[in-house]
């Protein structure tokens, strides 16, 4: 399964995103019982609480907030262990969104409300097998 970061500071959106997040793989399985297992789903309402998950596991993908995307995006570049996709959440413009996605090592910017599954899938998917691959190179390299 997919180990995932959420950090929001709502804990309603928080749950709404992991609700979200086991939709984007029922296309590949029989239900959403069935799909939600291939997701390990951390959440965190609290920046801080993130910051220190961050340092202890290995995330495959880590979802951020607007709120603490950029200083917890850099964080996760920075602790080796997280070398997963990043999404951001934002409420700002699509400019903001570039920007972040620069500055911060951002894969992924999306909007709030959050896109539709299919757009959901085809970010994930991209991103996710990128991921794999790193994974899959670190470990034939030892």
């Amino acid at each position: 399964g997919w180990e995932v970061l959420v950090a929001d500071g709502s804990e309603m959106a928080g749950h709404f995103l992991v609700r979200k997040l086991h939709k984007v793989s029922t296309a590949h399985y029989l239900d959403l019982g069935v799909a939600s297992t291939h997701w390990n789903i951390t959440v965190c309402a609290d920046a801080l609480k993130a910051v220190e998950t961050l340092e202890h596991r290995a995330f495959d993908l880590i979802v951020l907030d607007n709120a603490f995307g950029a200083p917890l995006a850099a964080r996760a570049r920075e602790t080796p262990k997280n070398r997963g996709a990043i999404v951001a959440l934002t409420t700002g413009s699509a400019d903001a969104g570039a920007e972040l996605k620069r500055e911060d090592g951002v894969d992924i910017v999306w909007p709030k409300p959050l896109p539709n599954l299919e757009q959901m899938r085809r970010d994930l998917c991209h991103q996710l097998i990128k991921v794999r691959e790193k994974k899959t190179k670190a470990t034939k390299s030892r």
